[in-house]
């Protein structure tokens, strides 16, 4: 390899790394919106990204949500976040769509039940997040390799 080759490879190495580097700080620090309220990415923990607590399979046209019982749906739904929650999950993004049975105060009382982060979204917002998350991640591990050796 020639040398300027070499020097050409080993900055334009340095500016990617340098440049995620500086995207993935400014992604820690960017809050988002849970049924409680802001967290941070670093309060996002163990998180299971595309979930639906309840979803109303009739069609949109057909929703009626004056006839759910939310007693019983919570009843029914919180054995199971409290399972998850033992298991170590910490937050949970869910993507119910809206006018399929979205209830964004059931899902803030099963959130201060449980303790865990319910994010809803939209999924095309969830495939965002998630590749946001899993790229930081990467770096993280990257950033280790690279120190470890």
């Amino acid at each position: 390899m020639e040398r300027r080759q070499f020097f050409k490879i080993s900055f334009l190495g340095f500016l990617n790394t340098w440049s995620a580097s500086l995207w993935a700080k400014e992604v820690a620090k960017s809050d988002l919106m849970t049924v409680k309220g802001f967290i941070n990415q670093k309060q996002m923990g163990i998180t299971l990204p595309h979930e639906h607590i309840l979803v109303d399979f009739i069609g949109a046209d057909k929703i009626d949500t004056t006839t759910y019982n939310y007693d019983k749906i919570y009843q029914t739904a919180l054995p199971v976040l409290q399972k998850l929650k033992e298991a170590g999950c910490q937050t949970l993004i869910e993507c119910t769509p809206n006018y399929l049975g979205r209830s964004p105060l059931l899902f803030k009382r099963l959130s201060e039940a449980t303790g865990i982060n319910i994010l809803q979204i939209q999924v095309i917002t969830v495939q965002l997040i998630t590749s946001i998350y899993l790229l930081t991640c990467s770096l993280n591990r990257h950033k280790n390799w690279q120190t470890d050796g």
